[in-house]
């Protein structure tokens, strides 16, 4: 540690000229090691870990939404459940989009495929849920009802209740394994 002191101590004593040139020396080794770096890099043979969408997977898990009945007259509450058909999965993040103009929705409840849901509201026209296995039981998984919510008709239309698949996923093991989830439409009479 005295040497690096000395030696800094020595570098202040220097004359104001050849500290700049020690420092350009610096600054040029470090803009040549970032430069070699970035260059080395793209021309690795190391196989990259990004996929395009065609490329992925296709998962094993559908996401459905089944409600009572697809017609309903205006005023009417049915039941509308979404389900986890197929393969389940150890964990889930739901968005499903309405139009409120259409229909009303609320009363989100758990189902019997998780025990418990991490996140359950509705904000901004989407129904939101995340729902996991156990943390104790990872293996624990099942199809069946992931969890339902109340529908009511508003006014007459075709009221299209849609998952966002930006961020519906079903999830095992880290990995996406949802393969279909499709919309459901709903006429208000």
């Amino acid at each position: 540690m005295d040497k690096v002191e000395t030696d800094i101590q020595e570098f202040h004593t220097l004359h104001p000229q050849k500290k700049l040139k020690v420092l350009a020396i610096i600054a040029a080794i470090f803009i040549a090691s970032v430069a070699g770096g970035l260059y080395f890099s793209t021309k690795s043979n190391t196989p990259s870990t990004t996929t395009k969408d065609s490329e992925a997977p296709k998962g094993t898990s559908q996401l459905i939404m089944q409600p009572e009945t697809l017609s309903i007259t205006k005023g009417q509450t049915i039941k509308v459940s979404v389900m986890v058909k197929d393969t389940g999965s150890q964990a889930t993040d739901i968005a499903i989009g309405y139009d409120p103009k259409l229909v009303e929705v609320s009363n989100i409840v758990n189902g019997d495929v998780f025990p418990d849901m991490l996140r359950s509201e509705i904000v901004n026209n989407q129904i939101i849920v995340s729902a996991a296995v156990d943390p104790n039981n990872p293996n624990d998984i099942k199809t069946g009802t992931v969890f339902s919510f109340m529908l009511k008709g508003l006014t007459t239309g075709e009221a299209t209740l849609t998952f966002d698949k930006d961020i519906t996923i079903a999830a095992t093991n880290g990995v996406n394994t949802l393969g279909s989830a499709e919309p459901v439409t709903i006429t208000v009479k």
